[in-house]
């Protein structure tokens, strides 16, 4: 299990295109294929849960109040192991991960291959 919580984007940052967003995913993308997660769970604002959904998650709450937070969110959830394939044929960005995880297992050589 992955809790993927509270990622932000400067509000400088907002405007740019979705590649800034998109790469929040792919860190718990790789977080979650080094891992070998089966689930990964956020709580998201109610106005962000739609950008959630692209990504395969789906809420499991309604919006409500959180200890020591401000405003409400939604807990959200996905299957890794069914929504990545799905998630890398809508933004194949998230395929990377198989590199990650080759350089996570052979650091060494990855260096080298640097050199």
């Amino acid at each position: 299990m992955l809790e993927a919580n509270r990622f932000v984007v400067a509000p400088e940052f907002q405007n740019l295109d979705n590649a800034l967003k998109l790469y929040i995913f792919r860190v718990i993308a790789e977080t979650a294929e080094v891992h070998q997660i089966d689930y990964v769970f956020a709580a998201v604002r109610p106005k962000h849960v739609r950008y959630y959904q692209r990504f395969y998650f789906e809420p499991v709450s309604v919006p409500k109040d959180y200890p020591l937070l401000r405003g409400q969110f939604v807990l959200m959830c996905t299957h890794w192991p069914s929504s990545y394939p799905k998630a890398i044929q809508r933004y194949p960005l998230l395929s990377l991960c198989a590199e990650f995880s080759k350089i996570m297992d052979d650091p060494d050589s990855f260096v080298q291959g640097l050199l």
